[in-house]
């Protein structure tokens, strides 16, 4: 049998899915459980081998979720938007120890948006993950109790229009 090396390609069936990827990808978290799974050196044995691939009974649709993650090493803040998906990405990143994972999702969450301001003739983008506005404020003005956001632009933004004169 030759040497297991980082650019191997390993093959898993997720919960009757498919997938493949590297030795390389699946270790990017040395502390993770899917790093230790696919260690050579690691006494932790990644699964039951069906039909080529390693069977894992997991939710293939949050590891197609962790794979992207792995790959690029942040998350795609669509997966953090579906809160069904978010949480079930949250028990795959407790199950897989993947800590970088978890907070990855506190950072993309739901309650994170981004205020676009212009003004001046400039334009500054901000990223906000909470906001205090003071009652009577022009902010106040754009987003009430709930934070609903009422003027956002294509791409989820909040718009606070002429906020430094021009």
């Amino acid at each position: 049998m030759s040497e297991m090396t980082l650019n191997d390609v390993v093959c898993l069936n997720v919960g009757g899915t498919r997938f493949e990827t590297t030795r390389q990808t699946l270790m990017r978290y040395p502390y993770s459980m899917l790093a230790r799974m696919f260690d050579p050196e690691s006494n932790l044995q990644p699964g039951i081998m069906k039909d080529g691939a390693y069977f894992m009974d997991r939710e293939p649709d949050a590891f197609k979720c962790i794979l992207s993650f792995l790959r690029y090493g942040k998350l795609n803040p669509a997966f953090a938007q579906d809160k069904a998906l978010a949480s079930q990405l949250e028990m795959e990143a407790d199950y897989f120890q993947l800590t970088e994972l978890k907070e990855e999702l506190k950072v993309c969450s739901a309650d994170n948006f981004s205020i676009l301001v212009k003004g001046g003739g400039k334009e500054r983008l901000f990223k906000v993950a909470k906001l205090n506005v003071k009652q009577d404020s022009l902010v106040a003005r754009f987003v009430d109790q709930d934070r609903q956001i009422f003027a956002q632009d294509s791409k989820g933004r909040v718009l606070i229009p002429n906020l430094c004169p021009d």
